[in-house]
């Protein structure tokens, strides 16, 4: 089961497609629930990592959560962005929105686990961004 995954490629209408975006149009992002959402955040690196390995072990087939068993909220991702990009992004806070799960976290106690963190995958990302 794959979490929220993040990187280069990532469709516009996700999280940090949306940030970048924001930055390069110089308009502002909405964050429902005042940006009070967590989400398990794994870079698509170790993603690929995760699943080569997987496939190369040619072992039992089992469920994996390919997480990094870290929840960050949605305002402290921006808030990153926000730390190393040159064009900041407006934030506007709003109501909760319904229907959307309030934290998302992994347990990848079946994993290898995660290199990149939130901090370190973000500044990539926006460094394969040129911004």
């Amino acid at each position: 089961r794959l979490f929220t995954v993040y990187g280069m490629g990532q469709r516009q209408g996700m999280l940090m497609a949306n940030i970048l975006t924001a930055s390069k149009e110089s308009t502002p992002i909405t964050l429902n629930n005042n940006g009070e959402f967590f989400r398990d955040f794994i870079y698509i690196d170790d993603i690929v990592k995760e699943l080569t390995g997987a496939a190369s072990t040619g072992g039992c087939m089992h469920i994996s959560n390919l997480g990094t068993g870290i929840s960050v909220s949605i305002r402290t991702v921006v808030e990153t962005f926000n730390k190393y990009l040159k064009n900041k992004v407006e934030i506007i806070y709003s109501d909760k929105k319904y229907g959307e799960p309030e934290k998302t976290l992994s347990d990848c106690s079946t994993t290898k686990g995660h290199e990149m963190g939130i901090d370190e995958g973000i500044k990539d990302l926006i460094e394969k961004s040129n911004l």
